[in-house]
């Protein structure tokens, strides 16, 4: 069974792949990651347990983790899903929430403070995170 950390390696690889039209390197997958992360706003200390608790399968990676990774791979609402299915997630057409940022990924918006904006807006929770 693939860990959800190879996942995030893969969809560097294609990134990588898809913006230069050459094969990765791993240290180019590595600092994609790196970016991937920060984009994402995901913290040390979380991005330290998507790393190392994948590799033990006993770690599940949150809805709110998933979402703004796939964010910031600026996925478009297929493409998120897919990702979305593998960590054991979806978005659904019954939330507002999941509504709302289909409704940004489609604009082609995929930075996680106008979300949130709109998610604060209606009362709902936010992607960011907060230490």
């Amino acid at each position: 069974m693939k860990t959800f950390i190879n996942v995030l390696l893969e969809e560097c690889k294609k990134n990588i792949e898809r913006t230069t039209g050459k094969e990765a390197a791993n240290k180019d997958v590595k600092a994609e990651l790196g970016r991937i992360f920060k984009v994402a706003g995901i913290t040390k200390q979380n991005k330290y347990k998507i790393i190392n608790g994948y590799k033990t399968q006993s770690y599940q990676i949150s809805r709110r983790f998933a979402i703004s990774l796939g964010l910031a791979f600026e996925f478009n609402v297929d493409e998120m899903n897919t990702f979305l299915a593998k960590a054991g997630h979806y978005l659904s057409e019954y939330h507002l929430a999941d509504r709302i940022i289909v409704s940004f990924i489609k604009k082609g918006d995929f930075k996680i403070t106008n979300i949130d904006e709109a998610l604060y807006e209606n009362d709902l929770p936010l992607l960011a995170f907060r230490s």
